[in-house]
């Protein structure tokens, strides 16, 4: 995990738990979630800690067991607990919150994920070829918490793992920053290059990779934004 708020208090956090699913046939998986939540310091923080609270208690509930009904379960909660009534759309969107959701049988190989405006990433090794191959899982364009006219379930995708694929949960942090050169913004595509370039690397070096790369890119500019990118190694 490179982690890197903002501010001492963060928008963005990075959250982990075994979960075992309800019912006759029941699993025993492992749930792991990237957040960003609208705006960073303490406005931020005070979102990720009822939104990381309501994952937790995600867990217990017996109607939520796969990523697509965390995630509504999670938008329902957000919505109801910070009260978003307001027919200003401009308000609607304040408290709203980003994610990754991934979960993952690690006896089956099987990768489950639902996103609010977040991907994941997905690198795989293949042999004979330079360079790894990306895997993109897109996410619902509808973020956590801001009411529209029609709020829709969260879609749940599939994928199946290879022994050596690299997974990347992240936020946007690190691909908005400023610097380089011309002083622009760094762009999903070369955060694409550079998540490339990690997954070749063993995953306890990678976190260090990220953070010099990250630090190398913004130079003497202001961070604008909390960073947060986790990634799992197969």
């Amino acid at each position: 995990v490179y982690y890197n708020p903002k501010d001492i208090v963060s928008g963005d956090f990075y959250w982990a738990s075994p979960v075992k699913t309800s019912g006759e046939s029941s699993l025993q998986m492992s749930l792991t979630a990237v957040v960003d939540c609208t705006g960073h310091g303490v406005p931020g923080a005070f979102i990720s800690l009822v939104a990381s609270s309501f994952l937790k208690q995600s867990l217990t509930e017996p109607l939520v067991n796969n990523t697509a009904e965390a995630l509504d379960y999670l938008n329902h909660r957000i919505i109801n607990t910070l009260n978003q009534t307001s027919t200003n759309s401009e308000a609607r969107l304040r408290d709203g919150m980003d994610i990754a959701l991934v979960s993952i049988n690690y006896k089956t190989n099987m990768l489950y994920y639902s996103g609010a405006n977040n991907p994941i990433y997905i690198y795989r090794t293949i042999e004979n070829k330079t360079l790894p191959e990306l895997h993109i899982l897109k996410p619902d364009k509808q973020a956590i918490g801001s009411t529209s006219d029609s709020i829709k379930n969260y879609t749940l995708q599939q994928f199946n793992l290879h022994a050596g694929d690299t997974i990347y949960l992240f936020t946007d942090g690190y691909a908005d920053q400023f610097g380089g050169i011309k002083n622009k913004k760094l762009t999903y595509k070369k955060f694409k290059e550079i998540l490339g370039n990690a997954s070749q690397l063993p995953i306890e070096l990678q976190r260090d990779y990220l953070q010099k790369t990250y630090l190398d890119w913004r130079g003497v500019n202001e961070q604008i934004d909390d960073v947060c990118v986790m990634g799992i190694k197969i």
